[in-house]
C-alpha cells in the first residue's frame, strides 16, 4: 500500500485550482532554479535595478505563457493520444531518470573544465554553441513566438468561455488507473 496525501473533497473549484498551481510551482522549482538564477544574476555593466527586474518579470512571463500554452495544448490532446501517454509512462519515467543522470554527470563534467580547470573541452564547448544558437534563436524570433504562445492561450481563453456545456467531458483517471 502506498501512502498517499488526500485533501479531502476533489472539486474543480478556484480555490483548489490556485492550491494545486502552488503546489505545482513549488515542486517545479527544483527544474528551473537554475535558468532563474542565471536571469537574476546576469545583471550587465551599466544596467539599473530596473532593467534586473524587467529581467525577472519578462522570465516570470514568458514561463507563465510557455507552461500554460503546454498545458493548453495537452488539454486539446485527443483521448487515444493521452491513453497512449498514460500507457507509456513506465518507460517515460525510465527515460527521465536518464536523462537526470546525463545531466549530473555533464553538470560535474562541467564543473571540473570550467570552474576548477578554467578551460574547457570539446563537450562544454559544444553545449555553450548549442546554447548561444538558441538564445539567438529566441532573441531575433521572440515576438513570433511570444505571438504563437499567446494566440495559442488565448484561443484556449476564448473556446473555455465560449464551448457548448453540453459536450461531453473527458473523466480524469481514477486512482486505481494512475497507480497502476
Amino acid at each position: 500500500m502506498m501512502p498517499q496525501i488526500d485533501s479531502g473533497k476533489k472539486d474543480q473549484t478556484v480555490k483548489s485550482m490556485f492550491i494545486y498551481g502552488v503546489a505545482y510551482a513549488v515542486a517545479s522549482i527544483g527544474c528551473t532554479i537554475g535558468l532563474f538564477l542565471a536571469t537574476v544574476f546576469s545583471a550587465r555593466p551599466g544596467e539599473t535595478f530596473i532593467d534586473s527586474v524587467g529581467n525577472m518579470v519578462a522570465y516570470g512571463a514568458g514561463m507563465a505563457l510557455l507552461v500554460s500554452a503546454l498545458t493548453v495544448g495537452f488539454a486539446f490532446a485527443n483521448t487515444s493520444l493521452l491513453k497512449f501517454l498514460r500507457n507509456s509512462m513506465q518507460y517515460i519515467d525510465r527515460v527521465a531518470a536518464a536523462f537526470v543522470v546525463l545531466s549530473g554527470l555533464y553538470l560535474s563534467w562541467y564543473f571540473y573544465w570550467v570552474d576548477l580547470d578554467n578551460g574547457g573541452d570539446p563537450i562544454t564547448d559544444w553545449a555553450f554553441v548549442r546554447q548561444a544558437d538558441a538564445t539567438a534563436f529566441l532573441n531575433d524570433n521572440w515576438k513570433v513566438v511570444g505571438i504563437v504562445l499567446g494566440t495559442t492561450v488565448t484561443a484556449a481563453v476564448a473556446y473555455v468561455t465560449f464551448r457548448n456545456e453540453d459536450e461531453p467531458k473527458i473523466e480524469a483517471p481514477s486512482e486505481s488507473e494512475s497507480l497502476s
